[in-house]
């Protein structure tokens, strides 16, 4: 399981490598990983789990942005 620290770092790279606006990017990863994670939850695959670990890392900080 990743820190979701960890998660929100690897997410800051990206942001920081391509130039992109902190704030969407970290509010359009928040509902990809939602959507990826209802997507793969009747199948109770790792994906799942993955998916999870990034909405909730992400989910507690979008409450501050």
């Amino acid at each position: 399981m990743a820190e979701p620290a960890a998660i929100r770092r690897r997410l800051a790279a990206v942001v920081n490598a391509a130039d992109l606006d902190p704030e969407l990017t970290t509010a359009w990863t928040f509902i990809r990983a939602i959507d990826d994670w209802l997507y793969f939850l009747p199948e109770s695959s790792s994906d799942a789990e993955i998916a999870a670990e990034i909405a909730t890392a992400l989910g507690d900080y979008i409450g501050r942005l």
